[in-house]
């Protein structure tokens, strides 16, 4: 794998970290942000800001660990990363749908929930690019 290549890689990584790592802090300091998951949470569903602190946090930890484990020739940590972040993106665009086609909540914003979930697919798909194009699987072994 070329210089740049990794590096490209490895900020991705960072940023990617940064950001969720960010999106966890954001409620403890009283932020709502519009682009952030933990920012859309309604009133009534106010209890489950402190579940999604926890999820970003988790989120932060497992691109941190991806970004450890690169040295690695198969690079197992990113490849769960992105199958986790793969699950993530259809779960909850079932959940929008579902939610969507129910009766809604009091005061749910369903339509802010999905330009966060719009990025974090095109986060995952720009990770798997640089994982399948920059970063070669070795050869198979017979």
């Amino acid at each position: 794998m070329s210089g740049k290549a990794r590096e490209l890689l490895r900020w991705s990584l960072v940023a990617g970290a940064g950001y969720f790592l960010f999106t966890a802090c954001s409620p403890l300091i009283g932020l709502r942000l519009p682009m952030a998951f933990s920012g859309q949470i309604s009133e009534p569903l106010a209890h489950q800001g402190a579940l999604l602190s926890l999820i970003n946090l988790a989120w932060a930890l497992a691109l941190l660990a991806a970004l450890a484990s690169l040295r690695h020739p198969t690079q197992p940590v990113l490849r769960c990363v992105l199958l986790g972040g793969a699950a993530a993106v259809v779960a909850m665009s079932l959940g929008n749908v579902a939610l969507a086609a129910g009766p809604a909540a009091p005061g749910l914003d369903l339509a802010g929930q999905w330009p966060p979930l719009a990025l974090l697919a095109a986060y995952m798909g720009w990770l798997s690019y640089l994982r399948r194009r920059l970063l070669p699987l070795p050869a198979r072994r017979g």
